[in-house]
């Protein structure tokens, strides 16, 4: 009697046994399969760019698709990150209007436009944190700056932005540039690998760049 009850017992608690690892079977499989499902998602699409008009600079349109790409959170280090606004303005000088396209997402603003300064000027300046490099084969330089920002109130105090100029010529670092400027939103640093990372990927795109022999 007594070995039929212990019987019963242990075949009771070899159920609850292989229950309970076929829950946490069933239970990591479930986990497994939707870690799957979250790789097979698609990649957010960037935000849209605003509709070109008449009066805006040559290229303008242009800027924004090659700046509002869809790896541009990967690019800038964020990659969990998504755009959430993409802009297009226009840098005013004494005597130009140039093309600019700025993306914000939730971390990072980048924008991208047409330089009033050549790389070579800005290589060579003295002003700390100024680096001259190597892009694709093109001079180029980093520095600290400041801009006003598309998106944001009107009166807030302009964002300090890492900066790179880079020459669209190879064989005249002097001449025209591109500059790509990048801050953080919440106050993180903008390494230099961040805007050559940016460069690399946008600028090949443009008109008026000069790929390297």
């Amino acid at each position: 009697m007594e070995t039929d009850e212990r019987n019963n017992t242990d075949g009771r608690n070899n159920t609850a046994v292989i229950a309970a690892v076929a829950m946490t079977v069933l239970a990591g499989g479930l986990v497994v399969a939707l870690m799957q499902v979250d790789a097979l998602k698609p990649h957010p699409a960037p935000a849209r760019c605003p509709q070109a008009a008449a009066s805006d600079p040559a290229g303008d349109a242009v800027f924004c698709a090659a700046l509002n790409r869809r790896d541009l959170p990967e690019l800038l280090g964020t990659p969990g990150d998504q755009a959430a606004e993409a802009g297009r303005g226009t840098v005013l000088g004494d005597d130009h209007k140039d093309a600019r396209a700025e993306v914000r997402l939730r971390d990072t603003v980048v924008s991208l436009s047409e330089s009033s300064r050549s790389a070579a000027s800005v290589g060579s300046s003295s002003t700390p944190d100024n680096t001259q490099v190597t892009v694709l084969g093109h001079r180029a330089a980093t520095t600290w700056d400041t801009t006003v920002t598309l998106f944001g109130p009107k009166n807030a105090p302009s964002p300090k932005t890492r900066n790179l100029v880079i020459a669209k010529d190879p064989k005249d670092p002097g001449g025209k540039a591109f500059e790509i400027a990048v801050f953080r939103q919440d106050g993180g640093m903008v390494d230099d690998a961040v805007v050559q990372r940016v460069a690399e990927a946008v600028v090949p795109n443009l008109p008026g760049w000069v790929a390297a022999p």
